[in-house]
């Protein structure tokens, strides 16, 4: 399947991890707020678990597996400490603005789809300069019934484009979000830089480690 022949119709990017290298940030920052909650996870359980999940579907998660209420303090805790940690020091994914020049210049529809809220989505392409891009086509599992792994949130961007599943490409990093993809009938990049490609060995994707290659495997 890739690289294809022809750019897509539509490309959907999830965002953190894939558009902003927030994760390695982030997420040592919920294992410690769970770890003060009372949830004993590790760091790689906490990301096997949760990562690409919304944060309304974490928190009924844990509730179910532990019996730990994350309730609405603690969760604007964690907000306040990540929004700290990402005004010092998030990042955007090297080469990712190469990529959406690419895309612009193709003449290549593109939009962001994340499990987060827009206010995130909006800080964090916001403190890495990338929101002049995406801040007309942001797409959160916040406004549909189901979010990932659900195939809802792709569906519904598609349908905003007008654009069947089949013509979409959707560039994940997690398994949550590579199972919606698939399950929009979509075709999916997976993103596994740092040689972590065991993260989605057993999902249905094409994996990619390097956004300089991204261009090529779409067709651009």
């Amino acid at each position: 399947m890739f690289p294809l022949s022809e750019p897509p119709a539509l490309v959907l990017f999830d965002c953190d991890g894939v558009l902003v290298d927030s994760e390695p940030i982030s997420n040592p920052i919920f294992t410690r707020q769970l770890d003060e909650a009372g949830v004993e996870v590790s760091l790689a359980g906490m990301q096997t678990r949760y990562v690409g999940m919304a944060m309304p579907d974490i928190r009924r998660a844990v509730q179910s597996e532990f019996g730990v209420e994350l309730d609405d303090a603690w969760h604007d805790r964690y907000r306040t400490l990540c929004d700290e940690a990402f005004a010092r020091d998030l990042k955007a994914i090297p080469h990712v603005e190469g990529v959406i020049e690419a895309l612009r210049q193709a003449g290549t529809s593109y939009c962001v789809a994340s499990s987060g809220p827009i206010e995130k989505m909006q800080t964090t392409l916001g403190i890495t300069n990338l929101l002049p891009f995406f801040e007309d086509c942001m797409f959160t599992g916040w406004d549909v019934p189901r979010s990932k792994p659900f195939p809802d949130l792709f569906l519904a961007a598609a349908a905003a484009y007008d654009t069947p599943p089949k013509q979409c490409v959707v560039i994940e990093d997690s398994a949550a979000g590579v199972r919606a993809g698939v399950a929009a009938g979509m075709p999916v990049l997976g993103f596994v830089p740092d040689n972590d490609a065991h993260k989605l060995a057993q999902e249905d994707a094409f994996l990619f480690n390097d956004m300089q290659s991204l261009p090529h495997l779409l067709g651009l």
